[in-house]
């Protein structure tokens, strides 16, 4: 299996190795036209307040890894977001078509 040096999902999209544990792309398409919808739910580590724009902020590599393996221009995206219960160590889920 061929080794990836792409972002993350997009490495996870095309099967190969080297992928970052949590790192899942299972069975993913975008519709061919029009908008991708994506719900994003954040869980953090804990139960400090958090900022939703640094966390948004902080999904620009995601969402552009996310637009590779997907094949699409992010600005296809439609992005609704959630705060989940805190977790350690932490993590952010995204669904396409926005809904879980």
């Amino acid at each position: 299996s061929k080794r990836c040096t792409a972002h993350p999902l997009a490495c996870a999209a095309q099967g190969c190795q080297g992928v970052p544990s949590g790192c899942v792309l299972s069975g993913a398409s975008a519709p061919e036209a029009g908008l991708v919808p994506l719900s994003i739910t954040f869980y953090a580590p804990d139960q400090r307040r958090r900022d939703l724009d640094n966390a948004i902020a902080s999904l620009k590599a995601s969402l552009d890894g996310l637009a590779d393996a997907l094949r699409v221009d992010d600005n296809r995206f439609r992005l609704s977001f959630a705060w989940g219960e805190p977790c350690k160590p932490g993590r952010v889920e995204i669904v396409i078509g926005g809904g879980k």
